[in-house]
């Protein structure tokens, strides 16, 4: 790659900025950038069993490009996600640029275009077409560092593990026949003879939410699996910090919305594969950006007692 870009060719591109309209694109920032190629054409890399990107020589050659920015402008790379059609940039604007960070990514993408044997007239490389996001505090951009790791496993689960992932209208003897149930995971988890109940009251006490805690670990160690909604500040403190003593703890959430088009985080890829995951809802005509309905919560939290009372194990713990 040339050493100056300034002075490289130009790159015809369409750029789908998400920022606030104050930010100035000379300045520092974290960015999360997604770039597909023309056709969405799988040139890049193939995806491994397990999840894991062999890259081909157009996918090393975009990704070298890509990574020497740093060598050139004050930008840490701090992930590259090489998938089969298109590519995740995760990097850092440390100190002003000179020009407009839209102008080096042009750039840089025109130039690893030319030194992967295309062109820009009939045989391009990338769409026109790219996203660029702006994560303004570090917990926004440690997400898209964590979803961008996750990206090959995720691709693998959705090609070749498409039971896992893919949504489906479901029923089970324990699930209520008044509500249409939509499901992702493993509804062998349903038949587990202990379900017990993470549901977190505004009236509840340290005391009582710390009791709560002691019980759901004794019913993972008893062979049991936790349910409920997880909506909650105290309920996903739980949850997280449950999964710190016990990773590989199995759970039935059930969720405020459609599970149509869901990607589950890097962390929970894992639990998916191993059929230690389960997603529910009875919410399949909501859309996943509506916030939470809390008709659809009261529900749920009613469910996942009723479902757990329904279990076997339940009666251990009074």
């Amino acid at each position: 790659m040339s050493c100056n870009h300034l002075n490289g060719p130009r790159h015809t591109s369409h750029v789908s900025l998400i920022t606030a309209p104050q930010h100035n694109l000379k300045g520092t920032g974290r960015y999360f950038a997604t770039m597909t190629l023309e056709g969405r054409r799988s040139l890049l890399s193939e995806i491994c069993p397990g999840g894991y990107a062999r890259w081909t020589s157009t996918g090393l050659c975009v990704k070298e490009h890509f990574e020497e920015l740093a060598t050139h402008y004050p930008i840490a790379i701090d992930r590259v996600a090489i998938m089969p059609d298109h590519i995740h940039l995760c990097f850092r604007v440390t100190e002003v640029l000179p020009v407009s960070i839209l102008r080096i990514l042009s750039d840089c993408r025109c130039f690893a275009q030319k030194a992967a044997g295309f062109n820009a007239t009939d045989n391009r490389l990338w769409d026109q077409d790219y996203r660029l996001f702006v994560a303004f505090n570090r917990d926004a951009y440690t997400r898209c560092i964590e979803y961008t790791a996750g990206n090959p496993k995720r691709w693998w689960m959705s090609h070749e593990g498409k039971h896992a992932l893919t949504p489906t209208v479901v029923t089970h003897p324990r699930l209520p026949l008044q509500y249409t149930w939509q499901a992702v995971g493993n509804l062998d988890l349903l038949e587990t003879p202990l379900l017990f109940p993470i549901i977190v009251h505004r009236a509840d006490t340290p005391e009582r939410i710390d009791q709560l805690k002691q019980q759901a670990r004794l019913a993972i160690q008893a062979g049991g699996a936790l349910i409920g909604g997880f909506i909650s500040p105290a309920e996903k403190t739980i949850l997280k910090e449950l999964y710190a003593v016990e990773p590989d703890l199995r759970l039935i959430s059930l969720i405020p919305h459609t599970l149509v088009g869901y990607k589950p985080p890097a962390t929970a890829l894992s639990a998916f594969n191993r059929g230690r995951r389960l997603l529910l809802t009875t919410a399949s005509d909501l859309p996943s950006d509506q916030p939470c309905i809390r008709e659809v919560c009261l529900r749920h939290n009613a469910l996942a007692q009723q479902l757990a009372e329904a279990s076997k194990g339940l009666k251990l713990f009074g």
